[in-house]
């Protein structure tokens, strides 16, 4: 969902300049793991003719050209990024300016990357310029493309599809200065009119100027917040018609070592908004199928309790293969059950409607894996990287992780990660809910939610794990007490043999005592009696 969002908020790095990034790696688990059922299609070279240089949106405002310094650390500079979107055309313009500073540099830049999703965005090239000395080389009758093209099929059905365009670059030298810039039109669909972006600052990269541009609609407000390390105030203009908003920074405006500089910007006034739009895109209000309850009814119907039955729901959405999908609008319930794949969405949701199919109230929770810090809580923006599942039994209220696993533990010793914040996907829910943890990592409701309490099932685990909630120093304390109890006894018991035997002894005495009295009268009687 990381990279899911990461577009769908237009964060995802459109540029690839051959980088170090794990994000190949996790395709390539992916595809080895799932090769027996899915099928990976890419498409080479298309016609350059595709891509020809159009102009630049008349809506794009134009930056001067940066003056280059003698001196530059990096082997390649990033000296110029610009990124402007148009939230009323649907729209986002992106251009970087490079300098070749050494032979590595060169290397790094032998092809440029950008992005896009085919299904609803088209990509225009604008600009592909070699700033030479005081010469500049336009690309446009030189320019070598190559299309790309990434399929996911499931079953011999799409599931997903990326597409990118590679400018080849080999003309450029050493002191070059490189210019590229290309827009993107259209929006997922899922997006709803939305606008919410996640600008990341270019820090490592950047030796020169940044700009953000922001146009919304006049009606409605943009608002923004920051990384606390970014002190840099945004510029903003009002027309009748349209509402600017520009963000100009450098790199020594914010402190480099700070992590995840990030500028947030939206036009969302309350997570009510955020929380209805992800509503529409669940839609949580359509009954389980008929095969649902029949899988559902299968998983279950050997197991006698409650929260047996939630164990199996539980255990086997968790063995469900994770595969990413790239809209925050989840696979129906039906097709990942289907299929056996599910990104961390639709994992949730299938979860949430078979445990519907037993009457436990459950709802899909979106969260931020790493955390949500205390200034992003009123960030009414999509924030959100994963999605996992909140159900309540009895008088619980647990959380559960679909992508994990598989875990065969009780519902109870289930892991999640440690979340601190996360939107509830209720109706009419207004804000953010803070999760706090106690014994099993039970969650408590910042809400009252009407539930079927399933007592006996909680009265039965209870009882099953009495001796398994001992801690470490009742276990001690118990086995000291134990053997403290059985030697006492056993001194008692030696006590007693030995009174015994004490007793016995005495009466021994005493009898050899009488005996031989008796004979010493005997004998003295023998004596007497002589002639």
């Amino acid at each position: 969902m990381i990279t899911l969002l990461s577009r769908f908020i237009f964060n995802r790095p459109l540029i690839d300049i051959k980088f170090k990034s794990p994000y190949w790696l996790k395709h390539l688990i992916s595809g080895v793991i799932l090769y027996p059922l899915l099928t990976l299609i890419a498409f080479g070279q298309s016609p350059s003719t595709e891509f020809k240089i159009s102009p630049v949106p008349s809506w794009v405002k134009k930056y001067p050209l940066p003056e280059l310094k003698k001196n530059y650390s990096l082997d390649l500079a990033l000296v110029h990024s610009e990124a402007q979107y148009n939230h009323i055309s649907k729209e986002r313009f992106i251009r970087s300016i490079f300098y070749l500073n050494t032979f590595e540099g060169l290397n790094k830049i032998k092809s440029f990357y950008a992005s896009y999703e085919p299904d609803f965005h088209k990509l225009t090239i604008n600009k592909a310029i070699i700033y030479r000395k005081e010469n500049s080389i336009n690309l446009n009758s030189q320019l070598h493309l190559e299309h790309k093209l990434h399929e996911k099929q499931i079953g011999g059905e799409k599931y997903d599809s990326d597409a990118g365009v590679y400018i080849f670059l080999n003309q450029v030298r050493i002191g070059d200065m490189v210019e590229l810039a290309y827009t993107i039109k259209g929006e997922q669909p899922d997006f709803r009119g939305v606008l919410s972006i996640q600008h990341k600052i270019p820090l490592k990269e950047l030796i020169g100027t940044s700009y953000l541009r922001i146009i919304g609609a006049a009606n409605k407000a943009i608002n923004y917040s920051t990384s606390p390390s970014v002190n840099i105030k945004p510029k903003r203009v009002y027309t009748n018609t349209q509402n600017y908003f520009e963000f100009i920074y450098t790199n020594n405006e914010v402190d480099i070592h700070s992590p995840g500089i990030q500028i947030y910007v939206y036009d969302s006034n309350s997570w009510k908004e955020v929380n209805e739009i992800n509503l529409k895109n669940f839609q949580l209000d359509i009954l389980p199928s008929k095969s649902i309850y029949e899988k559902v009814s299968k998983l279950t119907h050997k197991l006698t309790t409650g929260q047996e039955k939630i164990n199996a729901i539980l255990n086997f959405t968790q063995n469900l293969f994770y595969l990413e999908y790239d809209l925050i609008e989840p696979k129906k319930p039906d097709l990942v059950l289907k299929q056996g794949f599910g990104d961390c969405k639709s994992k949730s949701l299938l979860a949430v409607k078979m445990l519907e199919c037993i009457n436990i109230h459950a709802w899909p929770v979106l969260v931020k894996s790493t955390g949500i810090k205390n200034s992003l809580l009123n960030t009414h923006a999509l924030i959100f990287d994963h999605c996992v599942v909140e159900f309540v039994m009895g008088t619980d209220t647990l959380l559960f992780d679909p992508t994990k696993g598989p875990q065969s533990r009780s519902v109870y010793k289930k892991d999640v990660s440690t979340l601190r914040y996360g939107l509830r996907l209720i109706k009419n829910n207004a804000g953010l809910s803070k999760f706090n943890e106690n014994t099993y990592r039970r969650i408590k409701l910042n809400a009252i939610v009407s539930v079927t309490d399933d007592l006996n099932s909680r009265k039965e685990e209870k009882q099953k794990s009495f001796f398994r909630r001992f801690s470490s120093f009742h276990r001690v304390i118990t086995v000291v007490s134990l053997a403290s109890v059985f030697l006492a006894f056993l001194l008692w018991r030696i006590f007693q043999i030995k009174q015994k035997h004490k007793m016995h002894l005495k009466e021994l005495t005493s009898e050899l005592k009488r005996l031989k009295t008796e004979i010493e009268n005997i004998k003295s009687q023998t004596q007497s009696n002589k002639p």
